[in-house]
C-alpha cells in the first residue's frame, strides 16, 4: 500500500469515526427546535401577551360596556395610533395615512355627533387599514378577502405559541416558568412579606387595598357575562389577526399592451362605431332639448317639480349608469385590436364630454328641486350618488385612454360608492341640511320651512334653527320655538326650583300631526340624553357606577359622564340657554306648543 493510499484510509478511518461520534452524540441529546422562525417564545411571547391585555381592557371597557359614541371615538383614536406605532416599518405609506385620516375625521364626527352608521364604516375601514399597514394597497376586492386572511394568519400565531424561551446558541426550548424563576419569586415574597408584616401601617394600608381589590374582582365576574366572553375572544382574535394576517392573494392590475391589427373592422366593431355616432347625435339633440327648457327660465306656479326635478334626476342618473356599462362593455380587448380603434377612441371621448353635460343637467334637476322647497338628507344622498356615478364614468374613460386593465378599474370603482358612504358618515348632514333651510326661510323664501316640520333631523339639525326664533313670520317663528321647546323639555332645561324633579310623561315631549308625522327630533340617537338614564341603570347592573352626575341635571354643563359627550348636543344646550325667553312659554304649556307645532305644520306642508 502506498503512502497516499494510507493517507486516504486514514482520512477515511478518522471521518467515520467522527461522524459516529456525531451521530452518538445526536441521539443521546433531547430534539432541539430548530426552525426558530416558526415558534413565538420568550419576550416575543409577553409581548404579545401585554398587548392583548391591553387591548381586551381597551374594548370591555370603551365598547362593550360603555358602548357610546364618545367611547367609540376613543377606541378609534388610540387604536389607529398604536396599530401604526406598531406597524410602521411595513406600512404601505400612501394607502396607511389616508385611511389613517378617515378614521381620525370618523373619530372627531363620533365625537360631534355619532352615529350608527359612522360606527360601521369604522370598523370595516380597522380592517382596511391593517391591510394598508401589513404593505398591500387597501382595495376592497382583496380587502374581503384579508378578513378570512387574518383569521388564516390568527390560527397560525396561535400554532407557534411556546410558553417559555428558545436558546439561541443550542436551539434548546427552556420553559418559561422553571426553577430559576420560581425560586427567586418565592423568596422575594418570603422576605418581602416578612418586611410588611413589621410595619402594621402599611400592612393596614395593604389589607384594604388588597380588599377592595378583591370585592372589585368579585364583582366583575359576579356579573360578568356568556356574551362578554364571546365578544373578548371575538376581540382578541381581531387583534391577532390584525396584527399578524396571512399573506393575502392581490389580484394583479396590467397594462393592456394590444397592438392593433392590420385589415378592415369587423362587423362587430363597425356596429360599435356605430352605435357610438348614434348616441352622440341622439345626446346632443337631448341636451339642447334639456338646456332650452330648464335653464335661464322662471317657472310657472303649477311646475312639475316632483316629475322633473325627482323622477327625471333619478332617469337621468340611470341613463349615465348606463352609458358607463355601455362603454365597459364596447372597449374589450378584442375592440382595442381593431384597426379603427382610434376612431373609437375619439368617438367615446365625444359621447363621454355629453355624458359629462348631461351630469351637470342631472345637478340642475336636484338644485331646482332643492331651490323650490328645500334641502333633505335624501337630496344629499341623490347628490353623492350622481356624483358616484360622474366618477365612475370618469374612471371608465380615464381606463379606455389609458389602457388599463378591468382589474384597475374594479379597484377603483369598489372605492366610490364606499366613499360616498364614508363620506356621509363624516360630513355633518342634519347641520348642512337645515342650515340651508334656515337660510332660505330668513332670506324670505318660506317653501322649506315644511323641511324642517316634516322631517327627523338631530342636535346638529337642530342648532341652525336658533336663528329663525326672531323672523318676521310669525307662524315660523313661533312654531320653532314650539320645536325648540320640546328639547328643552327633553333636558329639563326648563326645570326650576318648583319643577324640578317632575316626573315626565310622553304627552309632555311628544307631538303628532293630523296628517300622522310625529315628533322625531328626540329619541332616535343612542347618546342623547333621553336614554341616558337607561344607559346608567345598565352599566349599574353591571357594577360600573356613577353616582357623581345626573343625565338630566338642569345646569347646562352637567353631564352623565364623558362617555355620553356629544359636542352637538353640549352646544345646543348652550345655545337654548342663550335663548331661554323665547322656547319657555313653550315649554311650560303643553297646549300651547301643540298648537303652535300644529299651526306651522299646516303652514308649511302646503309647499311639501
Amino acid at each position: 500500500m502506498s503512502q497516499t493510499g494510507a493517507a486516504d484510509g486514514l482520512t477515511s478511518e478518522t471521518n467515520g469515526s467522527e461522524a459516529a461520534q456525531e451521530s452518538a452524540a445526536t441521539t443521546r441529546n433531547p430534539p432541539v427546535y430548530r426552525a426558530k422562525k416558526s415558534i413565538v417564545s420568550g419576550r416575543q411571547f409577553l409581548v404579545d401577551i401585554a398587548l392583548i391585555c391591553v387591548w381586551l381592557v381597551a374594548t370591555d371597557w370603551l365598547i362593550y360596556r360603555l358602548g357610546t359614541f364618545a367611547a367609540w371615538a376613543v377606541f378609534l383614536g388610540l387604536s389607529t395610533a398604536g396599530l401604526a406605532i406598531l406597524k410602521h416599518a411595513s406600512a404601505q405609506l400612501r394607502g396607511s395615512l389616508l385611511i389613517g385620516g378617515l378614521l381620525t375625521l370618523l373619530a372627531i364626527k363620533l365625537v360631534w355627533g355619532g352615529s350608527f352608521l359612522a360606527v360601521v364604516c369604522a370598523s370595516g375601514l380597522l380592517v382596511c387599514y391593517g391591510m394598508a399597514l401589513t404593505g398591500f394597497s387597501p382595495y376592497l376586492p382583496e380587502a374581503f378577502g384579508f378578513a378570512g386572511f387574518m383569521l388564516v394568519g390568527l390560527l397560525a400565531r396561535l400554532r407557534k405559541y411556546r410558553f417559555g424561551s428558545v436558546s439561541s446558541e443550542t436551539g434548546a426550548f427552556k420553559p418559561l416558568l422553571g426553577i430559576q424563576v420560581l425560586l427567586p419569586v418565592a423568596v422575594v415574597s418570603l422576605f418581602g412579606g416578612i418586611f410588611v408584616l413589621a410595619n402594621p401601617d402599611l400592612a393596614s394600608l395593604l389589607s384594604v387595598r388588597w380588599q377592595s381589590a378583591w370585592r372589585a374582582t368579585q364583582q366583575f365576574f359576579a356579573h360578568f357575562e356568556i356574551g362578554e366572553a364571546i365578544f373578548l375572544l371575538a376581540s382578541t382574535a381581531f387583534l391577532l389577526g390584525l396584527l399578524y394576517p396571512a399573506l393575502p392573494k392581490l389580484l394583479i392590475e396590467k397594462p393592456v399592451s394590444v397592438i392593433a391589427l392590420a385589415g378592415e373592422p369587423t362587423t362587430l366593431q363597425r356596429a360599435y362605431r356605430n352605435t357610438l355616432l348614434a348616441l352622440i347625435a341622439l345626446f346632443a339633440v337631448y341636451l339642447v332639448f334639456e338646456f332650452s327648457t330648464l335653464w335661464f327660465r322662471d317657472f310657472p306656479e303649477n311646475f312639475y317639480y316632483a316629475g322633473y326635478a325627482h323622477r327625471g334626476a333619478f332617469w337621468l342618473t340611470s341613463a349615465l349608469a348606463l352609458a358607463t356599462s355601455v362603454l365597459s362593455a364596447i372597449f374589450q380587448r378584442e375592440t382595442l385590436k381593431s384597426p379603427n380603434i382610434r376612431l373609437l377612441k375619439k368617438l367615446a371621448v365625444a359621447w363621454s364630454i355629453e355624458n359629462f353635460l348631461l351630469a351637470v343637467a342631472v345637478y340642475n334637476r336636484l338644485f331646482i328641486y332643492i331651490d323650490f322647497n328645500g334641502f333633505t338628507r335624501m337630496r344629499f344622498i341623490g347628490i353623492l350618488g350622481i356624483t358616484c356615478v360622474v366618477v365612475g364614468l370618469g374612471l371608465v374613460v380615464r381606463k379606455l385612454l389609458r389602457d388599463r386593465d378591468v382589474i384597475w378599474l374594479i379597484h377603483r370603482q369598489l372605492w366610490v360608492p364606499a366613499m360616498a358612504v364614508i363620506a356621509y358618515a363624516i360630513l355633518p348632514v342634519d347641520w348642512m341640511v337645515n342650515r340651508f333651510n334656515a337660510a332660505q326661510v330668513q332670506s324670505g323664501n318660506l317653501a322649506p320651512a315644511v323641511q324642517i316640520i316634516a322631517h327627523e333631523t338631530s342636535a346638529e339639525g337642530i342648532l341652525p334653527l336658533i336663528g329663525l326664533t326672531e323672523i318676521d313670520d310669525a307662524t315660523i317663528r313661533e312654531g320653532v320655538r314650539a320645536l325648540l321647546a320640546l328639547w328643552a323639555v327633553e333636558l329639563q332645561l326648563d326645570a326650576d326650583s318648583s319643577t324640578a324633579g317632575t316626573q315626565r310623561t310622553p304627552e309632555d315631549t311628544q307631538w303628532r300631526s293630523e296628517y300622522g308625522h310625529s315628533s322625531p327630533w328626540l329619541s332616535r340617537e343612542p347618546t342623547s340624553y333621553a336614554s341616558a338614564i337607561s344607559r346608567s341603570q345598565r352599566r349599574s347592573v353591571r357594577g360600573i357606577t356613577d353616582e357623581s352626575t345626573t343625565p338630566f341635571a338642569a345646569d347646562e354643563t352637567a353631564m352623565a359622564g364623558w362617555y355620553d359627550y356629544q359636542m352637538s348636543h353640549g352646544r345646543l344646550r348652550i345655545e337654548l340657554m342663550r335663548t331661554r325667553e323665547a322656547w319657555l312659554p313653550y315649554a311650560r304649556d303643553t297646549g300651547l306648543r301643540h298648537n303652535a307645532l300644529n299651526a306651522f305644520f299646516k303652514y308649511a306642508y302646503r309647499w311639501y
